[in-house]
C-alpha cells in the first residue's frame, strides 16, 4: 500500500496513513488563530481597518482613519468630528451643506439668504414668523391683522393708517377719529381731515398779498415764499388749507400738529423752507410746505382753498401785467388789499424794502410798501379857515414816495 499524508486545515486534524494502519492526530498548537465573528480585530467592511485599529464605522468602507472628510454629516476620517473644514454660517455645529434653513433670522445653510422659503407678507425682507408688527398699515407678522395693538384709545382707528383706512389723528382720545362729528369752536380737528372747525369759512376772509417766486439771495426753490392776509374780523385757523398751482398741478395740504393761527388784520407767511440758513434769511415763516409747491418765475397761478371753497387765486403772467422782478417779491399795494382787486396786476409792484440781512427785497409778514407816491394834502388851520371866499393854505409835506424819490406838487381845484 502506498504511504500518503493528508493535512486537513479546515478541521485542524492531521490524518496519517502508515502501512495498513490509520492514525488521527489533533493539532493543539497555538499557531492557528481561532475565528471569532465579534472580534474587534476583524475588518468587516474590507477597507483595511478594523475597529481595533481605529475604524469608527466598520460597516461602511468609506469611513476609516485614512479617509478624506466629505460634507455628508458623517465623521469620515474617524477623528470624532463630522464635516470639519466645511462652513457653518449659523455656528450650530452642523455644516452648511447638510444644514436646513429655519425661520430664526439666521442664514442656516450658508447660501447668503436668511429665512428663504418662508412667507413675507409685507415684503420687508423679514419673514412673517419673525416679523414684529409695526405701525405702518401692513400686516408685518402675517397673522391676518394689520397694526394690531396700536389702537390705544379703542375707537377702531390707529395712528398708523393704511391704504384703505385713514389714520387716527389723536389716538389718545376716543372721540377723535376719521369721520367723527366736527365740534364747532373747540379748536380741534375732530374728524381727522386736517381742518379745524371747518364749516365756518365764507370764502372772502383770506387772500394773497405778496409772492416771492424768483429770489436772488438763494436758489429759487429754497427761497420761495408767499404771504396771506386775514381781512376778516375773526381769528383764522389755517390747518387744512389746500395750496395748489393752476399751471403745473402742484398740490399741498397744510398739516400741522400745532394750530396755525392768523389774527384779524395780520399776515401769515408760507415758505418752501423755515430754515433761515436755507431760505435767504427769512425768520418769520408760519408754515413750511416743502417741495410740494414750486412758484414759477414766468407764468403761474397760486390757489388757496379751505373746506371746499376757493379763498383766493392770483395768476401772474411773466411781466405782461404783473411785475416780473428778480431778487424781489411781487407786492400788492396796501390800497388794494381785496380778494378781487388783487387779481389785477396793475395793483402789484416790485418790492423795494429789504428785510433782515437778506439781499432780496420784500416785506414778509408785515404791511407792504405802497407802490406809488402817497399824496397827503392837509391845510394849515392857523392860516386858513373854511369860511366862504377865505384863502386855504395846503400842506403836502406828509406825502411820500416808496422809492424815496423827490416829489413835486401840483394843485387843482375840483
Amino acid at each position: 500500500m502506498t504511504r500518503k499524508l493528508a493535512l486537513l486545515l479546515s478541521t485542524g486534524l492531521f490524518v496519517a496513513a502508515c502501512d495498513d494502519k490509520d492514525t488521527v492526530i489533533t493539532d493543539t498548537s497555538t499557531d492557528a488563530a481561532e475565528f471569532d465573528d465579534n472580534s474587534s480585530d476583524q475588518d468587516l467592511d474590507g477597507d483595511g481597518w478594523s475597529v481595533a485599529l481605529g475604524d469608527c464605522d466598520d460597516a461602511n468602507d468609506d469611513v476609516h482613519p485614512d479617509a478624506i472628510e466629505d460634507c455628508n454629516g458623517l465623521d469620515d476620517n474617524c477623528n470624532g468630528v463630522a464635516d470639519e473644514g466645511f462652513g457653518d454660517a449659523d455656528g450650530d455645529g452642523t455644516a452648511d451643506c447638510t444644514d436646513t434653513e429655519e425661520c430664526d433670522g439666521v442664514d442656516n445653510d450658508g447660501d447668503g439668504e436668511v429665512d428663504e422659503g418662508y412667507p413675507d407678507e409685507d415684503m420687508d425682507g423679514i419673514a412673517d414668523c419673525l416679523g414684529r408688527e409695526v405701525c405702518d398699515g401692513i400686516d408685518n407678522d402675517g397673522d391676518g391683522e394689520i397694526d394690531e395693538d396700536f389702537d390705544h384709545d379703542g375707537d377702531g382707528y390707529t395712528e398708523c393708517g393704511s391704504e384703505t383706512t385713514p389714520a387716527d389723528c389723536d389716538d389718545s382720545d376716543a372721540t377723535i377719529y376719521p369721520g367723527a362729528d366736527e365740534v364747532d369752536g373747540d379748536l380741534t380737528d375732530n374728524d381727522c381731515d386736517s381742518l379745524v372747525d371747518e364749516g365756518e369759512w365764507m370764502g372772502d376772509e383770506l387772500y394773497i398779498s405778496e409772492i416771492m417766486s424768483n429770489p436772488d439771495n438763494v436758489d429759487d426753490n429754497d427761497g420761495e415764499w408767499f404771504e396771506v392776509y386775514n381781512a376778516s374780523d375773526d381769528t383764522l385757523i389755517l390747518n387744512g388749507l389746500i395750496i395748489s398751482s393752476t399751471v403745473d398741478g402742484d398740490y399741498h395740504v397744510v398739516t400741522s400738529s400745532e394750530l396755525l393761527i392768523v389774527e384779524a388784520g395780520e399776515y401769515f407767511v408760507f415758505a418752501r423752507s423755515d430754515n433761515p440758513f436755507e431760505n435767504g434769511g427769512l425768520e418769520n415763516v408760519g408754515y413750511a410746505y416743502g417741495s410740494d409747491i414750486n412758484l414759477s418765475n414766468e407764468s403761474d397761478g397760486l390757489v388757496v382753498q379751505a373746506d371746499g371753497l376757493v379763498l383766493d387765486t392770483v395768476t401772474w403772467d411773466d411781466g405782461a401785467t404783473f411785475p416780473d422782478p428778480n431778487g424781489a417779491s411781487m407786492s400788492l399795494d396796501p390800497t388794494y388789499l381785496d380778494p378781487t382787486e388783487n387779481d389785477n396786476g396793475d395793483w402789484w409792484c416790485e418790492a423795494r424794502q429789504q428785510w433782515g440781512t437778506a439781499s432780496d427785497k420784500g416785506s414778509p409778514g408785515s404791511v407792504n410798501q405802497y407802490c406809488w407816491p402817497t399824496a397827503v394834502a392837509g391845510y394849515d388851520a392857523e392860516m386858513s379857515s373854511l369860511y366862504t371866499c377865505d384863502t386855504i393854505y395846503l400842506d403836502g409835506t406828509g406825502s411820500s414816495d416808496p422809492a424815496g424819490e423827490p416829489l413835486t406838487y401840483a394843485w387843482e381845484l375840483v
